[in-house]
């Protein structure tokens, strides 16, 4: 008999655990990226440059993912994605200069193809658990994420970051055979083409993604700058506060997902939205009070873990045949809004260190008042 982890089937959980060894092999290397660049002779203006790559590679290679995730079988699109990237870290290793390693950032943030194909999968495969196995797929990256920079740094001090690189390339690997396994999973139907008019409901969710993601990246750089430059604080106190906002985030994904399923997802989702934006009022109210931060920093994470939920509501109001493309479509919205935030977030810190976070809150105010009062119609209980 097949085991079942809260309702879930074993595809969802084998996505979930391989999600999770993804996030841990990219969490080795992904904090201290920046310093590997400078060791090739990069320049901040090198990591900024690699830093919109990805980006770009993201968002470009969203909608062909999900316009493939809707015509061909899901199965293979998600195996090669995890495959093709497998190679990216030994690329890193070898790179004789850091103009070379925009070959791996293409090759790692290009096979986000197959994201689309995996969000359409666990649509398909959850049924009426959706809210429950998106998060807790989802968010298993960044569980696996919270314990890559302690493990990363002890590599790098003792082997340096070609083993690191090493190291990462076989966890994915790793990951790739986990995921290899998995079944069809219920028929999604025969192709439809995506009908772009009378998408009211999509797009509103898409919107709010957007503005979520759009709050995110205008102050999500420039928290680590003003908790040195506000609250004095050490790297290592830094260091301790972002990991367990990561935390905190992580292990309360699946939770907002039940919680969804109890009392409805604007509910949960305006809830989440409403506990994030008392972290970032705590976090740049009172920077110089360390029990502050740190429950602060546990209030943010937890009210991030709840974004997840607008992609639950993606596949809540899109057919099977089109949530592919409804997912590209989303993961498009986001990456742009996510790229393009952190230049005027520059200009803000820079007339005032708090300015990002304080946008940040009246954002996620404004946000979370929408949810709450408008609850979009369309997204099943």
């Amino acid at each position: 008999m097949a085991v079942r982890w809260w309702g879930l089937s074993p595809n969802v959980i084998r996505l979930a655990a391989a999600m999770g060894l993804w996030g841990l092999g990219f969490g080795l290397y992904g904090t201290l990226w920046p310093l590997y660049v400078e060791q090739l002779g990069g320049s901040a203006l090198a990591i900024g440059w690699l830093a919109a790559l990805a980006g770009v590679v993201t968002a470009a290679s969203a909608l062909p993912g999900g316009y493939c995730a809707d015509r061909f079988d899901r199965r293979w699109l998600i195996r090669w994605g995890w495959a093709l990237a497998v190679p990216a870290p030994l690329l890193f290793a070898w790179a004789p200069h850091w103009q070379w390693l925009a070959v791996g950032v293409l090759l790692y943030f290009g096979t986000s193809f197959s994201t689309p194909a995996a969000q359409a999968y666990i649509q398909r495969e959850a049924q009426d658990r959706l809210a429950l196995a998106y998060n807790a797929v989802m968010g298993a990256f960044a569980a696996g994420a919270v314990l890559g920079p302690a493990a990363g740094g002890f590599v790098v001090a003792r082997a340096g970051f070609h083993v690191l690189f090493y190291l990462a390339a076989a966890i994915f690997l790793l990951s790739t055979v986990m995921v290899w396994p998995i079944d069809p999973g219920p028929a999604a139907g025969p192709p439809r083409a995506f009908v772009w008019r009378r998408r009211p409901r999509l797009y509103r969710w898409v919107a709010l993604t957007a503005v979520l993601a759009l709050a995110g990246g205008l102050a999500g750089p420039y928290v680590v700058p003003f908790w040195r430059a506000a609250g004095g604080l050490s790297v290592q106190t830094i260091g301790l506060l972002s990991g367990l906002a990561m935390l905190v985030g992580a292990a309360s994904g699946p939770l907002w997902g039940r919680l969804a399923e109890r009392v409805g997802l604007p509910f949960a989702l305006g809830l989440g939205i409403s506990v994030g934006t008392l972290g970032i009022v705590g976090l740049f109210g009172w920077p110089r009070i360390l029990w502050v931060q740190v429950g602060a920093a546990g209030v943010r994470g937890a009210g991030g873990g709840s974004h997840l939920l607008t992609g639950v509501a993606v596949g809540r109001v899109v057919r099977g045949p089109e949530a592919g493309t409804a997912y590209g479509v989303l993961n498009l919205a986001a990456e742009m809004a996510g790229a393009v935030a952190p230049f005027p977030g520059a200009l803000l810190y820079r007339f005032r260190p708090e300015a990002p976070l304080v946008f940040q809150a009246a954002i996620l105010a404004l946000a979370a008042v929408w949810v709450l009062t408008a609850r979009p119609h369309g997204v099943p209980p």
